[in-house]
């Protein structure tokens, strides 16, 4: 049980460091400059999930696989060297689109971050995938976010706030997650568990490569979602309309809160029974996790809307209209659709038919773009917020539905 609450205070302190993180700099620069930052952050989420390959998703089901089967392999080596590669491929490109509108500053920021954000996210995942969930959520959700906030927080003090810039603070953190990368590879290296050797592309290499790009697709997807409106935004709206958006986006997100522990608990538990063939618990199991998390969910949504219209926090944004008013909502009721089902995207890995992520990402890639470039310039962040409700649904509902189809039943039982 004080196990279990030390997690929970872990969970609060991560959650409030990546929201300072995301939306603290709109106290210190301008609503210019923070609507570039939050386009700059933004952009390197979005390819820095591109440049992992899907491995934080793949490597889940590869390394208890790998231990179950006393087999010590390279396995570290292999994922730093397939995000390596693809991060080669993504960087130029964009820094030549980010030089055509933004600073020299600006540019190596975000290139550095992409880096440093799929870096941790693929090499902490070895911490999750050993059911070391305490180490795996403080190197990927707590280190940079967190480092990168007490950072500028002391700069605030000895400096004036006219100091910084969006390139500095993002500079801040990719200097921190380079550090974070540099402490994973100690401590896996001390394990002996997982060795940290070998060079050259090898038959482990395709191997992993192989399992992650189907799960590349549906975590790109996913960060897709969630950033894409964002990137998108920036050509059609005032950069303080930008900056309102992507505050009212950022906070809708703490309603998952419960659901993200909840997730980081039992998904490698259900995972280990799917591995044992032990589909009976692994139901059971999942029937828990699914109503845990809508129930939670729900009740901190509606707690939350309450809040935000009786103390009228919507004040506090740069600005504050209808149509940002409607995007709220809509956004948060995307994130209770997404709960609700988000389980089988997890279980289409754990039953071996992740290839379907390539159809479900397609559709749902399209679909969302699709429909942003479509409705942005009409309805602006209104139709971003659409855009995203909509895409979110299909990908929950074909997930759902091909569950269903291979095994005929929802794992609820």
């Amino acid at each position: 049980m004080l196990e279990y609450a030390a997690f929970l205070l872990l969970q609060a302190i991560q959650k409030l460091g990546r929201y300072l993180f995301e939306v603290g700099p709109s106290f210190l620069l301008s609503g210019d400059a923070y609507g570039e930052y939050a386009y700059l952050v933004s952009l390197g989420m979005l390819l820095g999930t591109a440049a992992t390959l899907g491995t934080p998703l793949s490597l889940l089901r590869i390394i208890p696989e790998s231990l179950a089967q006393g087999r010590r392999e390279h396995l570290v080596a292999a994922t730093t060297r397939l995000v390596f590669a693809s991060f080669l491929v993504l960087a130029m490109p964009l820094a030549v689109w980010l030089l055509s509108r933004h600073t020299v500053a600006a540019t190596l920021a975000t290139v550095g971050f992409v880096l440093a954000y799929a870096l941790t996210n693929s090499l902490a995942t070895f911490f999750r995938a050993q059911q070391r969930v305490k180490s795996w959520f403080f190197y990927q959700e707590m280190v940079m976010p967190i480092g990168t906030v007490l950072v500028v927080g002391v700069g605030t003090l000895m400096l004036s706030r006219d100091s910084f810039t969006a390139a500095a603070i993002l500079g801040t953190a990719v200097f921190i997650g380079i550090l974070t990368v540099l402490a994973i590879g100690h401590q896996l290296r001390q394990q002996f568990i997982i060795r940290i050797d070998g060079i050259g592309i090898t038959a482990l290499d395709r191997q992993v490569l192989a399992v992650s790009l189907p799960m590349f697709f549906t975590g790109f997807t996913y960060m897709l979602l969630a950033r894409i409106d964002v990137i998108l935004l920036e050509r059609f709206v005032q950069r303080d309309e930008l900056g309102a958006y992507n505050i009212i986006v950022r906070t809708c997100l703490q309603v998952a809160v419960l659901w993200q522990l909840l997730s980081s608990y039992y998904v490698p538990r259900i995972g280990k029974l799917f591995a044992e063939a032990d589909d009976r618990s692994a139901a059971r199991l999942n029937q828990r996790f699914t109503l845990l998390s809508v129930a939670s969910t729900v009740v901190l949504t509606l707690a939350f809307i309450i809040i935000v219209y009786a103390a009228r926090l919507h004040d506090y944004l740069p600005v504050w209209n209808d149509d940002l008013e409607i995007a709220f909502l809509l956004v948060l009721l995307g994130q209770l659709f997404a709960v609700c089902f988000s389980s089988y995207g997890y279980i289409l890995l754990f039953i071996k038919k992740e290839s379907l992520n390539y159809l479900n990402s397609a559709v749902v890639i399209t679909l969302n773009v699709g429909l942003n470039i479509l409705l942005i310039p009409i309805l602006g962040v209104k139709g971003a917020a659409l855009a995203t409700l909509i895409a979110l649904a299909m990908m929950k509902v074909m997930e759902t539905a091909e569950v269903y189809y291979f095994r005929r039943t929802l794992y609820l039982r």
